[in-house]
């Protein structure tokens, strides 16, 4: 038993421990059944489902590959092996078998999900036990007499063993039960362990994921403050010099209008042209967004998306956003990739602000002959109906810190790639952003 329990104990690959489980219940250093059938239930605990067997397709092949193996001397870990090579392929008997297994789990009555449910070990002899035996369960095993035991955690039912003595036919005995019984206690730990094995390098590949993301679009994200940074700045010199300045002007060219000396008219043209140059400086910084031509290429969509939601992973995991990404994962679309990631960035970006006591967050794209089209939708605050037609105005925010230049950037890029954007409310509360671009069909 410890030999056995050591084995499984210290895999991490769930097949590899399924494996050494039924090598274990069937072994002759382990429990000496005949046959083992293990089932589980699916991810959502709705299905009972047959995973793997281990045993004899017929009683000649039982004598033939345990004789093999016994004048071979082989240790626990060669057993696994040598059983692999005669029992664990697909189109092996048992196998056969054991794949036709699938109860669900409402079928509360089947003497599978009984003993998977209830936690309890049913031991089957001739057909009869304490409870009603399905006839179809002893015509796909060929038999009729079998123990059945669960296998569980202390969270969830996990599934369950049945091993017989198909091939000696020997009575099945409380001593041997309660073996088994211990032996599916110490397969439990090792399934769950495996899944939790599982999930924890599938949360540690998110996060080098997220790292990843981070550490190579820094850039992006300091680029992105910049455009806040720099936006606050315009919006302050526009509310402090652009109404004075506009004063200036207007009252420097009405002057020179009342006036022949041509010494004063020198001045007030001075004045009016250099006014016209800061109104002009402040006119740039409105419009201070690249302005470099959009440069498309062939590029996957959904890569894209998934990068620019890394980005904001933390943030949104801090918030308690929910998010999903429902994007064709080999979707091709024409674009210039480095444009679209600022307009996504911009687009997320408001999206996970507008939730900062939770939500959900979902980016859909969707593809005909003539466009593609990009959604990002939030179950936020939403915006007033008063403000929907202004939102993109450049330096138009609702926000407290606020610039509005990120909606500023993001119209002007979809213009440059003569797409629309659209904005609304969604009738269930938050906001839907609509990015329509022609596809390369279209241009």
């Amino acid at each position: 038993a410890m030999k056995m329990n050591t084995a499984y104990l210290s895999m991490t690959a769930l097949e590899e421990i399924l494996q050494a489980i039924l090598v274990g219940i069937t072994a002759e250093e382990g429990l000496k059944f005949n046959r083992a059938f293990l089932a589980l239930f699916n991810a959502t605990g709705t299905i009972l489902e047959g995973r793997l067997a281990v045993g004899p397709g017929c009683r000649e092949d039982a004598v033939r590959i345990w004789q093999e193996m016994s004048t071979k001397a082989l240790r626990f870990r060669d057993i696994i092996d040598s059983i692999k090579e005669h029992d664990f392929q697909e189109d092996s008997e048992v196998n056969k078998i054991v794949r036709a297994l699938r109860i669900t789990s409402d079928n509360r009555d089947h003497l599978l999900i009984r003993a998977a449910t209830e936690r309890k070990t049913i031991n089957v002899c001739h057909g009869q036990c304490e409870f009603p035996v399905p006839v179809d369960l002893m015509g796909l095993l060929q038999e009729d007499s079998f123990v059945v035991v669960p296998l569980y955690s202390s969270s969830r039912s996990l599934g369950v063993i049945i091993a017989d003595h198909f091939v000696t036919g020997k009575e099945i005995d409380s001593p041997l039960t309660h073996a088994l019984e211990s032996f599916a206690s110490q397969a439990s730990l090792a399934i769950e362990h495996c899944r939790l094995y599982t999930d924890m390098e599938e949360k540690i590949k998110q996060l080098e994921l997220v790292t990843h993301e981070l550490e190579a679009n820094k850039d992006l994200l300091v680029e992105s403050e910049r455009y806040s940074a720099l936006g606050q700045v315009a919006a302050q010199l526009a509310h402090n010099i652009r109404n004075p300045i506009t004063s200036i002007g207007g009252t420097a060219r009405l002057l020179s209008r009342k006036t022949t000396d041509p010494q004063q008219l020198k001045f007030f043209d001075m004045m009016t042209m250099e006014v016209t140059r800061i109104e002009q400086t402040l006119e740039d910084l409105f419009n201070f967004v690249d302005t470099s031509p959009v440069k498309k290429e062939r590029v996957l969509i959904y890569p894209l998306i998934i990068k620019t939601l890394m980005l904001f992973y933390k943030t949104m995991q801090k918030q308690g956003i929910t998010y999903q990404a429902i994007v064709p994962e080999q979707l091709i679309c024409e674009l210039d990739p480095n444009q679209i990631r600022r307009v996504l960035v911009h687009l997320v970006r408001n999206a996970v602000e507008a939730m900062e006591i939770g939500g959900t967050l979902e980016v859909e794209v969707t593809k005909n002959l003539e466009y593609n089209q990009i959604t990002v939708r939030d179950s936020g605050m939403g915006i007033a109906a008063a403000d929907l037609q202004r939102v993109s105005d450049p330096f138009y925010t609702t926000k407290v810190a606020g610039t509005g230049v990120g909606l500023a950037l993001v119209e002007r890029i979809v213009k440059d790639h003569r797409g629309t954007l659209h904005i609304r409310c969604r009738d269930s509360g938050g906001t839907e952003v609509i990015v329509t671009l022609p596809s390369a069909l279209k241009n």
